[in-house]
C-alpha cells in the first residue's frame, strides 16, 4: 500500500490524516502553497515531516545550501529535492529512506525510474504526462512517487519571466496572483516568479484519485495543496485516504467531485505518445 503525502499551508493541517506532511521552506523552495520558517518547523513534534527543497540550485549558492541543510537535519526531518547536486549531498548525510527525488516531468518510463533508483537508491517522482497504462507499467518495479492530485508544473526556468515582461512592456504588476493566457484555447495558466526563477502550471488541477487502480504500485502518492481552496484540499485528502484503504470506488469519487464543481481533466491519461517522422 502506498504512503500518502500531502503538502500543507498551515500547521493546523497537521491534523489531516496521512503518512507524511510536506512543508515548503523559507529558503530554497521554488514553489509551495506556503513556506514555513525554521522556527515554525522546529515546533512540530511527533509528525512525519518532509521539507520541500525544490529549487534548482545555482553554483554560487552551494555552500549556503549546505549550511541550511545541515541545520535542518538537526530537526530529524525528511527531504524532497529536485536538484541532483543537492540530492547527492543529502545522501552523504542521511539515510536514503529520508529523501525523495522530485523531477516532476522528467521520468517517463520504468527504465528511467530504475536508472535513478540504481544511481541514488531513493524513490523518484514520475511524470503524469504519460498515459495511465504507461504509469502502471512504469511502477511495476517499485520506487515510484506519483502526483495523486494537484496543479502540475509544466515549465520551470531560472529566467524571471514576469520581470522580463514588465521591463519589455514598461508596466508593473500589482498582484502576485497572475496567470498566462493561452491565445488559441483561452486557458489561463498560474505562474509563480521568485528569486529562484519562474514556474508555470497547468490550467487546472489533475486527479488520479479516481484512477487509483493504475497507480496502486507506487511507493508514495502526493496531494499538493497549491492553488486549491481549503474545502477542495480537505475533501481530496479524505477521498485519497478512503480510496487507498479500499473504502470507495471510482463512481463514488466522481460523484464527490461533481458536488464540489470539479471536473477531472483527461489530460494525458489516454493520450499516447506518437512518434512523428
Amino acid at each position: 500500500m502506498p504512503k500518502l503525502l500531502i503538502s500543507i499551508r498551515d500547521l493546523s493541517d497537521l491534523n489531516l490524516p496521512c503518512d507524511g506532511y510536506v512543508l515548503g521552506y523559507e529558503k530554497y523552495t521554488s514553489f509551495a502553497s506556503h513556506c514555513f520558517t525554521y522556527e515554525e518547523i522546529k515546533t512540530v513534534k511527533n509528525k512525519p515531516i518532509y521539507i520541500l527543497l525544490n529549487a534548482l540550485i545555482h553554483e554560487k549558492d552551494i555552500e549556503a545550501v549546505k549550511k541550511e541543510v545541515d541545520r535542518l537535519i538537526k530537526l530529524d526531518v525528511n527531504f524532497i529535492v529536485q536538484d541532483v547536486g543537492l540530492l547527492t549531498y543529502l545522501l552523504t548525510l542521511v539515510n536514503k529512506d529520508k529523501v525523495l527525488f522530485f523531477q516532476y516531468t522528467l521520468i517517463c518510463n520504468k527504465e528511467e525510474l530504475e536508472a535513478y533508483y540504481l544511481s541514488f537508491g531513493v524513490a523518484s517522482y514520475i511524470s503524469n504526462e504519460i498515459t495511465l497504462e504507461e504509469m502502471k507499467e512504469t511502477l511495476k518495479e517499485g520506487h515510484g512517487v506519483v502526483s495523486l492530485f494537484g496543479y502540475t508544473p509544466i515549465y520551470q526556468s531560472y529566467r524571471k519571466v514576469l520581470s522580463l515582461y514588465e521591463i519589455e512592456k514598461k508596466i508593473r504588476f500589482e498582484s502576485k496572483d497572475l496567470y498566462l493566457k493561452e491565445n488559441t484555447r483561452g486557458e489561463h495558466y498560474p505562474i509563480i516568479e521568485n528569486e529562484y526563477g519562474s514556474v508555470i502550471f497547468r490550467s487546472a488541477p489533475s486527479s488520479l484519485v479516481e484512477d487509483y487502480e493504475y497507480i496502486k504500485e507506487a511507493e508514495y502518492l502526493f496531494v499538493d495543496s497549491i492553488f486549491l481552496s481549503q474545502e477542495m484540499f480537505t475533501k481530496v485528502v479524505e477521498l485519497s485516504n478512503k480510496v487507498i484503504s479500499g473504502e470507495i470506488d471510482r463512481e463514488y469519487i466522481l460523484k464527490e467531485y461533481k458536488e464540489l464543481g470539479y471536473d477531472s481533466p483527461e489530460g494525458f491519461k489516454h493520450h499516447k505518445t506518437v512518434l512523428r517522422k
